[in-house]
């Protein structure tokens, strides 16, 4: 579900993964159909960013979800992220839905570390998933589809003090792909949507997956 980007060109590369440019349900991946204004949660996996970091300076990064109804899906990814909030910026086909920390301040991964203690998971409890979430904008029609792109920049990964990953290595991001289909506004509205890619997460830290 998610892809790395990465190498010299990584701006000039599309938003989204080659086995996600065709609008097609992937299997076992239904699309996601959603109420305008509803709340939408997503969840990853730290494994290791946020409970283990690599230095006293090191910084997780900042998660981000875009929105468009008009979705292209080899944009190059400088363009998702030249999008506000208020739909002026970049090519204002899209628009910036929120930003979050990509340490929600909750998750870790069960392991001896002071942070994993400090949040009651420790070497023997259960992984805490980190959550991000969005909410879907009030003046879709019903009917249509509308694509968001979850973006993680996690280029000070070494430190704010240290050289950006893209000066030590190359930049590197990871972003998801995301369909949902509007639906009428019912009762369920008030229920927040959860979305899993905690297995998608990990294969975007491994590198590239066909």
């Amino acid at each position: 579900m998610t892809y790395r980007i990465e190498g010299p060109d990584w701006e000039s590369k599309p938003i989204c993964k080659d086995t996600q440019q065709v609008r097609a349900n992937q299997p076992g991946f239904p699309r996601l159909r959603a109420s305008r204004k509803q709340t939408v949660a997503g969840y990853y996996l730290e494994n290791g960013h946020t409970s283990l970091p690599p230095s006293a300076t090191a910084f997780t990064g900042l998660t981000y979800w875009f929105g468009t109804s008009d979705p292209d899906p080899k944009l190059p990814l400088r363009e998702v992220r030249a999008w506000t909030a208020d739909g002026q910026g970049g090519n204002k086909k899209g628009k910036l839905l929120k930003t979050s920390p990509f340490d929600d301040g909750k998750c870790t991964q069960p392991n001896d570390s002071p942070i994993s203690k400090q949040r009651g998971v420790g070497k023997d409890g259960v992984e805490r998933p980190c959550r991000s979430e969005f909410v879907i904008p009030e003046n879709l029609n019903v009917g249509d589809v509308y694509t968001v792109y979850w973006v993680w920049d996690f280029s000070w990964h070494f430190g704010r003090d240290k050289p950006r990953v893209e000066e030590v290595y190359i930049i590197a991001l990871c972003s998801l792909c995301l369909p949902a289909e509007i639906i009428r506004n019912s009762l369920l509205m008030g229920v927040i949507l959860v979305v899993y890619f905690l297995h998608g997460y990990r294969n975007c830290l491994d590198g590239p997956t066909s």
